[in-house]
């Protein structure tokens, strides 16, 4: 094991992505999703010049000649077509939303007019001449892009694919992701623990956070036999296009996982990283697939490199470059040590307040935990200074 840099591990990673194909996917299920292709005006929006209020419709004539009372003619609601033209001297009542009849060139509200007894209109305040009328193009002309390529779909998005009729999207394409947690030490979470063993616990982080992400994975536990170990690669390789593994990568009698990787005829781009925790990350690939990345064991170690490695690698490889958000520290935190180190943190209001770690074994700090900052090697940053800062 060679421990490399984070810029050269970042580097390596940027250059080789997983080649995500596209999928249509029906708009109900896109949340999440990357967007394949830019989403265009199918005619102008708005459609038509529309009322922004309650109120009525009229045509002013500019001044002092302009009749002071108005007679109704009718009704405009909204989702009914237009009705005929409007003359001068003469109102529509009109609805939210609707139609603006033509003739008219502004929307009186309904609380800026009183209508007398004989049923004629009198208005109190002339909002002038395009008043509370949202115009026909003002916000986009047919044909023009609303949304490009590469764009997260977010509920907004969708409601604009909705609004332009698309009930299916193109999307980036998420790879299957298997998750092979290995070591003789660790049973199932439903099994009764000996007192030399642990329940599982990095299986189901990294599948939750995974889900949270958009992610789903097969999960699988192992012992430290190798022959079981490559069983289950070769196994989760049939439906798999990205595995993780969890432990059995570092220079141990029984980290087996680094010879297995290759034995399977995966090339390895690099074998640790100059970080902490999770120094003995494992990352390389099959020619074709399956693409492989070996976590340490240590739960703070996998929650680690998975935040700061994996899921920014499949991001980029979905199209969506994602750069390390920067805050404020509340709590200044020295590093005196020849590699980066990380703490997991919480960010509040614009600053991120880190929390310690005791081992790379220690899961509970996470709880309080949104992210992870970064601090260089032979860094001491002080409170309020500008720390690199990534979300779970």
């Amino acid at each position: 094991m060679v421990p490399i840099s984070l810029q050269q591990v970042d580097a390596i990673l940027r250059e080789r992505v997983y080649p995500a194909d596209t999928e249509t996917v029906p708009l109900e299920e896109c949340r999440g999703r990357i967007l394949r292709t830019d989403l265009r005006a199918d005619r102008d929006f708005p459609p038509f010049s529309r009322s922004c209020m309650d109120g009525y419709a009229l045509q002013g004539n500019g001044g002092a000649s302009s009749p002071e009372r108005f007679s109704v003619v009718r009704e405009q609601a909204a989702g009914v077509p237009e009705g005929a033209p409007v003359g001068r001297g003469e109102a529509v009542r009109i609805s939210t939303g609707a139609i603006v009849p033509t003739g008219c060139d502004r929307v009186v509200p309904k609380e800026s007019a009183e209508v007398d007894e004989d049923g004629a209109l009198r208005v109190e305040a002339d909002p002038g001449p395009g008043g509370f009328i949202h115009p026909q193009g003002s916000d986009a002309r047919r044909g023009e892009v609303l949304v490009s390529a590469g764009t997260v779909l977010t509920p907004a998005v969708i409601a604009v694919a909705a609004t332009i009729g698309k009930s299916v999207l193109p999307v980036a394409a998420r790879p299957r992701l298997g998750i092979l947690a290995t070591g003789r030490e660790i049973v199932p979470v439903g099994d009764s623990p000996e007192p030399h063993q642990i329940r599982t616990s990095n299986g189901p982080y990294l599948q939750a956070l995974l889900e949270q992400n958009g992610f789903s994975a097969e999960l699988r536990l192992v012992g430290d036999e190798p022959a079981e170990i490559r069983r289950a690669l070769l196994e989760l390789r049939q439906n798999c296009s990205v595995i993780l593994t969890t432990g059995g990568v570092s220079v141990g009698a029984h980290d087996f996982l680094p010879g297995l990787f290759q034995e399977l005829g995966a090339e390895c781009w690099f074998h640790g990283v100059r970080q902490k925790p999770g120094k003995p990350l494992w990352a390389g690939a099959c020619p074709g697939g399956p693409y492989f990345f070996g976590l340490p064991g240590n739960p703070a170690s996998t929650a680690l490199c998975v935040v700061r490695h994996v899921l920014p690698w499949l991001k980029r490889s979905e199209g969506l470059a994602e750069q390390p958000q920067e805050f404020s520290l509340a709590a200044a935190r020295a590093n005196d040590l020849p590699l980066s180190r990380f703490f997991p943190a919480r960010s509040e209001s614009g600053r991120v307040i880190p929390f310690d770690l005791n081992t790379s074994g220690d899961f509970l700090p996470l709880l309080k935990a949104d992210g992870w900052i970064e601090v260089p090697a032979k860094t001491s940053l002080q409170t309020g200074d500008k720390v690199a800062y990534f979300p779970l």
